[in-house]
Formats: structure tokens, sequence, C-alpha cells
């Protein structure tokens, strides 16, 4: 019993075994089917081709399953009585199969929408009218296992997936889920794929449509700027044609404008076909009418060719049409729109440009006046300004012919003018008779402008024509009248075009008549103005010599310069061989060559007149030019005869220089050959310049007198400030003391001193007052006094500063001030106590060679703020050091290249000289500070001062 037991038990555990066996088996299928469905998910992403995706699903479906044949067939949504195979697969060989009608297998899935599983076709296969297998591929083997699934969209089936082998039983119902779930995956990508490429259909359909209504607005704005180009309209036009056809894909059109109420003329065209566009039309046209009348682009058809009439309205107003035409076909909704769009902007475009041109011949025509009456101020011939007025008038006016003439009305002949033909040719005119039965004759007779506008009219008045107005299809005529109403010429202007001229045509040659007419007036006015003018002209230049040479004799306050441009000058300007300056060096005319030119050798050569008696006609003495002819025969010349003998001179003038009433001496204008007197002109330009002579040279000699005077003072001033300075400096026990002042001017602002306070201490004050010159050193010696005041009656320094600073800020003006360092020296203690108000710190070097600054500090300058509190630091010296006080001018120094003197320099300078002699260190200083500068000029005073402990 316990074996049979036993035996039960291994039973159960083989049958466990296998179970688990199965399971595990299928537990690797179906996550070989999961891996499978994975990895054709993700072919299927984005929008993957179909193709793709159904070559994805056999490549891995035949890893998994024993599949022998596999194929995808779809049909046409559009049909679905057949389908294709996309792809079919036997043994791994791809065939190409031809279109099938639905039946069989594949027939009946895509019919009933459901699956098909046998695991053995031909034991399960049921007689008709069950579906049959069709054959495919290779018939020498017949499928035994087969399986098939369909490929439904929403509830349509759109295809069949199925997979087929030789060897029966090797499918079932798991393998059937996963082809369900392949066919699904297969679905959706057909679908994506479907969806990108209507996503790409619409995007290609929409950057069609955007670039179409680009272009259009790309041609619309075109033209809307074609009329801001300033461009002829004809221009304009032609472009704008251009762009319309191009934009409807027509072959040719022209655009017609207004030229008379009912009629229009053609101003642009393109593929010229006179039989649809002729040169002009009328309104009595029937189709032009309908357009017109309805405002809108009419479309017919002629001779199997599209017409189409586009009226041209701007503000209720028709100011042209455009016809179009091209191959037969119907205008669409749009382009409709389109040519009412571009019309309307065509229009608006002819009416601006009408405008500018309107504008553009008003100004030209005003400055056609303008032209003209500056012409007849040009000119006393009447024939020249005749054919200036000419020339300016064609290009205003449609003109084919024009004369233009002064005449004789009593006497009916032209006298002079100008004649201008069609072809642009220009013929004087001679005195001719006026043919009685002419235009001309009517418009003299009536004397009053004549415009004939009709062909007609022209030639049934007057027909006969002269050769400039020879097939004139308008006429215009205006008389030339001068200020009493006397008729004194014509001007006359034929056209070839009709209607050519208007009333503002007429308005505008009436003025330039007017102006014509006051022109030959004034011809003999202008004779004498022209006279008077050059006199004021000639004026005019004097007044600019006299004023270039009035500045050039002023530009110098030397007087041997002043009379060295004075006689270059009037020896150029009156081209004369020699010009000399005499100055009288007392009473009567008796003086000394100061200035020649050009240089003959007569410089300080004496000259001498003692008969003055000889001179009172010439009215010498109220400062009259005197001329001499004839000097070798002339008594008034016999103290200088010889001297001009000397030098060739036959003539002269004499102008005297009068300063203050008085003659202080004369200039001599001399030529080699006789000379004719000068015009009174030139004798009041000699006369105007020899008095800017004597004012220059009485300026030169009161600024040399100033010049003089304020050196003196300044001298003066100089001497009073050194003898400010200490002459001797005191003796201090144990030390020696140097100092040195040198200023930039003749004074300065900086100052020193050394005050004995007893036989040990002693008072050292440095210091550095705002500004320079004269009012600098006036400052210096006011602060110097109230420090040596204050220094006596204080002992602290800082004291001695408070009190200072409080008296300079009561007595010294606004916005100055004093920069001051006050220190007092104790032999017996070797210590300096110091305060600094605003002045440099003091430099300190020891007996071991090393310089620094000493460490005090500083307070506002002196002058400022009067209640300022100073402070006083005490510093400890030993045998061997040395002091250095300085003021800015010092380090402030600059070298021609503009680089500071700077502390650091002066350190090292004072480091490498303060062990020598404190006189020794006060020189080497200055002599660095020199040699810095160079040949730059000083601009700051140095003051220099050395206390130095033996």
């Amino acid at each position: 019993m316990g074996q049979n037991h036993s035996s039960g038990d291994k039973a159960i555990v083989i049958e466990l075994e296998r179970e688990i066996e199965h399971l595990q088996a299928e537990l690797e299928r179906q996550r070989q089917h999961t891996a499978l469905l994975r990895d054709v998910a993700l072919a299927c992403r984005g929008g993957a081709d179909p193709q793709q995706v159904f070559e994805a699903i056999y490549e891995r479906v035949r890893q998994v399953l024993p599949i022998d044949v596999f194929y995808v067939a779809l049909c046409d949504r559009a049909d679905t009585s057949a389908y294709r195979f996309v792809l079919f697969v036997d043994e791994g060989v791809r065939y190409d199969l031809p279109d099938r009608r639905v039946g069989g297998l594949t027939g009946y899935i895509m019919q009933q929408r459901r699956p098909l599983l046998f695991r053995d076709l031909h034991a399960e296969r049921q007689p008709p009218p069950a579906p049959q297998p069709e054959a495919f591929g290779n018939l020498a083997k017949r499928s035994r296992a087969w399986l098939g699934v369909p490929i439904l969209a929403g509830r349509e089936a759109i295809g069949v997936l199925s997979i087929q082998s030789y060897t029966p039983a090797v499918f079932d119902d798991s393998d059937l889920e996963l082809l369900r779930a392949l066919a699904d995956l297969a679905a959706l990508a057909i679908e994506n794929a479907l969806l990108y490429e209507a996503q790409e259909q619409l995007s290609r359909s929409l950057a069609e449509r955007v670039t179409a209504r680009s272009e259009e607005l790309a041609v619309m704005t075109a033209i809307a700027t074609s009329f801001s180009q300033g461009l002829p309209l004809a221009t304009l036009l032609d472009t704008v044609l251009e762009r319309v056809l191009w934009l409807l894909g027509l072959d040719g059109g022209a655009i017609y404008l207004y030229t008379a109420p009912a009629r229009l003329r053609r101003e642009a065209q393109r593929d010229p076909d006179d039989a649809l566009m002729p040169a002009e039309l009328s309104l009595d046209d029937a189709r032009l009418g309908r357009a017109l009348v309805t405002s809108a682009p009419r479309d017919e058809h002629a001779r199997e060719r599209l017409l189409v009439t586009v009226p041209l309205r701007v503000l209720g107003r028709v100011v042209g049409v455009m016809l179009l035409h091209g191959p037969a076909r119907e205008l669409s909704e749009h382009e409709r729109t389109l040519l009412e769009a571009a019309s309307y902007q065509i229009a608006v475009g002819i009416d601006n440009a009408r405008l500018l041109e309107q504008q553009a011949r008003q100004i030209a025509r005003l400055e056609a006046l303008a032209t003209i009456a500056a012409a007849s101020s040009a000119t006393l011939d009447p024939c020249a300004i005749l054919e200036r007025v000419a020339v300016r008038l064609q290009p205003l006016l449609a003109c084919d012919g024009l004369l233009l003439a002064t005449c004789d009305a009593q006497r009916q002949r032209l006298i002079n003018g100008i004649m201008c033909t069609a072809d642009g040719a220009a013929q004087p005119l001679q005195a001719t008779a006026i043919d009685p039965h002419s235009r001309l004759a009517r418009l003299l007779s009536e004397e009053r402008p004549l415009l004939i506008g009709s062909a007609d009219a022209l030639h049934q008045a007057l027909p006969p024509q002269a050769d400039w107005e020879r097939e004139a299809r308008t006429w215009l005529g205006v008389p030339l009248q001068g200020r009493n109403g006397a008729l004194i010429g014509a001007l006359a202007i034929a056209s070839r075009q009709q209607d050519a001229f208007d009333q503002r045509d007429l308005q505008f040659v009436s003025a330039v008549a007017h102006q014509l007419a006051l022109d030959v007036e004034n011809a003999q006015l202008f004779q004498a103005a022209r006279v008077s003018a050059a006199i004021a002209e000639q004026r005019a230049e004097n007044l600019a010599l006299v004023h270039s040479i009035s500045r050039l004799v002023n530009s110098s306050l030397d007087p041997q310069t002043v009379l060295g441009i004075a006689s270059e000058q009037l020896a150029q300007l009156f081209e004369v061989d020699h010009c000399g300056i005499v100055l009288y060096d007392g009473e009567g005319w008796q003086g000394e060559v100061v200035a020649e030119y050009p240089a003959l050798g007569a410089l300080h050569l004496r000259v001498a007149f003692p008969n003055v008696e000889d001179f009172q006609n010439d009215l010498q003495y109220l400062g009259q030019p005197i001329y001499i002819g004839d000097v070798d025969n002339d008594p008034r010349t016999r103290p200088i005869r010889q001297l001009m003998a000397r030098f060739g001179f036959r003539s002269m003038l004499i102008v005297p220089l009068i300063s203050r009433g008085r003659a202080v001496g004369a200039i001599g204008l001399n030529w080699r050959v006789p000379h004719q007197p000068l015009a009174p002109e030139a004798l009041d330009l000699c006369r105007t310049i020899a008095a800017q002579v004597a004012n220059a040279l009485e300026n030169a000699r009161l600024y040399h007198l100033s010049v003089t005077r304020i050196e003196q003072e300044m001298e003066i001033a100089r001497a009073i400030q050194a003898n400010l300075f200490p002459t001797r400096l005191p003796e201090i026990p144990g030390a020696r003391l140097a100092a040195r002042c040198v200023p930039a001017r003749e004074t300065g602002g900086d100052f020193f001193d050394v005050l004995p306070l007893d036989d040990n201490r002693f008072g050292l004050s440095i210091g550095d007052v705002s500004g320079k010159s004269l009012p600098a050193a006036m400052l210096m010696a006011v602060a110097r006094s109230i420090v040596r005041s204050e220094a006596l009656d204080h002992a602290l320094p800082e004291d001695v500063m408070c009190q200072t600073n409080m008296l300079v800020a009561q007595d010294v003006p606004p916005d100055t001030y004093v920069a001051l360092c006050y220190a007092v020296y104790d032999a017996r203690s070797r210590a300096i106590d110091l305060a600094l108000g605003g002045q440099l710190t003091p430099l300190l070097r020891h007996a071991d060679g090393s310089v620094s600054f000493v460490d005090a500090p500083g307070e506002l300058p002196l002058g400022i703020v009067p209640d300022v509190r100073y402070r006083t630091t005490r510093v400890k010296l030993q045998r061997g050091d040395s002091v250095l006080f300085y003021t800015d001018g010092l380090v402030e120094a600059f070298s021609p290249q503009g680089e500071l003197f700077g502390f650091e320099r002066l350190a090292q300078t004072f480091a490498r000289w303060g062990g020598h002699a404190a006189d020794e260190i006060v020189a080497r200083l200055l002599e660095a500070v020199a040699a810095w500068q160079g040949d730059r000029e000083r601009h700051d005073d140095v003051t220099v001062v050395v206390l130095q402990v033996i």
C-alpha cells in the first residue's frame, strides 16, 4: 500500500513538471509575441511608410512562427470589389502578383471582417459555397496551416494579413490573437500614412495659395508704389499694364485716358493689335459704354478671344479705361476682385500723377517766369532775350512751332525775334511784313489773347500758314503790350495735338508776354542801371580793398611791420613802380624813409620840403593827395629831385598821413614813366587807406607806450615782492636752512618766510596763493604779513593757522585762497611742530637715505571758511634728517611730452641729494625740475625750503 502511494505521488510530480514546462513555454511564447508587437509598434511611429511596416511585420513574425507563406492584401476604398498584394513572400521568395477581384479566403475575410484559422486547410475545408483558397506563389506545394485576419479601419475592412505553413497544425488561437494585433498595427500605420499624406497635400495647397496671394499682393504693392517713383506717366502706365497682364495670365492690353469729354487716347500698350486696341476710343463704342456704366470689369468673347474692359474710376470719376485680351476663358470671381483692386490703384495713381505733373508744371512755369526775368537783366539784345525765352517755353508746352518777336504795329512789320519749327530748329527772324490774312495779323489787330483749339475752326479762320505753324491743330497767341498799352510784339505757339492748350496755358503765356513787354521797354533803363551798377560795384570793391588793407595793417602792433605791409599793398593795388613811406621827425615836412616796396635802397634816406608855401594851394594841411606829373620840371620837387632822378621816377602822388589833425608823414606812389592823374574814386581810396595806416601807426605807438608802462610797473612790483622774501636766512643751532622761490612771471603767488621766535625756536612758513601776477603778489604780501604777526602772538602752529585763516577770510575777495604750511622748529629738542592748510605734505629724508611723507592731517586752504580748526603734528628729527617743504609748482611741472614731474620722481631726487648740504639740495631739486620741463613754458611758481639737522 505504501508502494502504491509512492507511485501515485511520483505520477503527480511528473504531471506537475509537465505543466510547469508547458507554462514556461507558453510564457516564453507570450514574451516573444510581446516583443514582436513592441518592435512592430516602434516601426509604426510617426508617418511611417506602410510598406516598411509590412516588411517589419514579416521579418519579425517569421522569427517567432513557423511560416512558409506571408502576404498582405489591400483594397482601394473607392472600389472594395478588388484588392492587390502589397507584399507576398513564399519560402523567402517575393512575388509581384496582379490585382485580384474579391474572392477566395481573402475575399471572404474582407467581406465578413473576421479572422479565419485552419490548423489543416485540406481537412477542415468545407464544400461550396464555402470559400475556396486561391492558388498563389509556389503552386507545387499546398498550404496546410492557414491563418488570416482582416485589416480594419474603423468598421471597414481595407485589407487582409495572412500567414501559412506547408505543415499542418502549427498555428493556434494564440497566434491568431498575435496576428490580429499585428493587423491592427498595420491599419494604424496605413491610417497615419494617409493622414500624413493628406496633411502634406493640405500644406502644399496652402503654400500654393499663400504663394499666389503673395504674388498678387506684390503685384498690387508694385502697382501702388510705381506711381511714387517720379517717372513719366506713360512709362508708369506701361509698367503697370505689364504687371496686370502677368497677374491674370493674359496676352496683351492697353490703357486709355481721357483727352476730351467724349474721347480717350491710348497711353500704354502691350502686344500691339490695332484691331483690338486702336489709338483712340470714343464713348460711342458699345462695350466701352457698358463698362463705364457698370463701373466693373466686363469680359466677353470675340474670335475665340477673351476681351476684358476695366474702367479706371477714382472718387466717382472715370479717368480712363483698361482693355485686356487673352485666350478664351471665364474670369473667376477672385480675378474680378483683383481687377477691381488693380483698376482702383491705377486710377488713384493716374490721378496723383496728374496732380504731381500739374504741380511740377506750375513750379516749372514759375521758374520759367523767374528765368525770363533774369534773362532780361543779363543782356540788352532783344534777340538774345527772345531766344532764351523760347528755349525755356518749349519744354513747358506741347509746342510744335513758336514765334516770338517785337513789331511795329503801325507799319504792320515784325522787327526782330525768333522762330522755332516742329523739328526744334530755332531761326532768327529778320524784319518782315506781317501777312494781313494770317492769324498773327488777327492777333495784333484784336490786341487780345487768341486761342483756337479746334482743327476745323483753325482752318476755317485764316487758313494760310507759315512754316512754324504748319499742320497745327491748336494755336495760341498773346500780344506784347507796354505799360501804356502800346503794342510792341507778339508771342504765338502752335501744336499738332488736338486741344493741346487750355485756359491755364493761356494765363501762363500771357504772364510771359507781360514780362517780355516790360523787358523790351526797360532796355534803355537797364543800360543806365548797368552803368550805375558798375559804379556801385567799383565802390564795393574799393570798400573791400580798404577793409582788406585795414585788416592787414592792423594785424600787427609793430610800427615797422605796419608800414611794410602798407607799402607793399599800396604798390600792388595801384600798380606803381615804387611806394615809399616817410615819417616826419619834427616840425615841417622833414623825415626819414621808413618803408618801401620794392626795396630800391631808399630806406632810411632823409627827405625834406623846406618851402611849405609851395604846397599851400594843394590844401596839404587838409590832407589832400598831391599829384606831380613831371618831377623834373615841377618846382615843388626841387628838394627831392636828385633823389627821384637816382631811382628814375618821373611822376608821383604824395598822400599825407594825418593823425590828430597833424601831418605825421606821407606816402609816395612813384612811376618811372609819365602817368595820368588818378580818377577821383582812386584818390578817395588813397586817402581812406592813408587814414587807416595813420590810425594803425597811432595804435602801435599807444600800444608800445602801454607796454612800456606795464613793464615798468611790473618791474617795480617784482622789486617790491623780492624785498618781501628774507634777504638772509637766520642761523639755526644744529641745523642748516636753505630756501628759494622761482616765480613763473615777473611776480608770483608763492612765498616763504623764516621768523626767529626766540634763541632756539624758529617759525617756518611756505605758502601758495590763488591766481597769478600782480593780484597774486598782493595777496601773498597780505598773507605773509598776517602770518608773521600771528606767529609772534601764538606759540602753537594750529593757533597761528586759525587766526591767520580768520583774518584772510575777512580781507580777501571771493574765490581766492591761500595754501599754507606753518611749522615751528625747536633746536633744543630737534622737534618740529607743523600744521597744514591746503599745502602739500612735507617730505622727510632720514639719515639712512629713506624718504617718507610726514604723516600730518591736511585741512582747507585759508580764506575759504573762516572757522576751520587746524591741527598740529609733531615730528621728532635725528641728526642727518632733512625736511623738504615745497609748493605744487614743483611736482606739477610738465615735460614737453605733457608728463608730470610727480611725487615719485620728487621723492627719488630728494633721496639722492638729501645727504648733501641744504643749499645744494635746493639747487639740485630746481635743476631736476628745469631739466624735466626743457623748453616748455613754466606756468606755476616753484618754492623750495629745506631744513637739515646736523
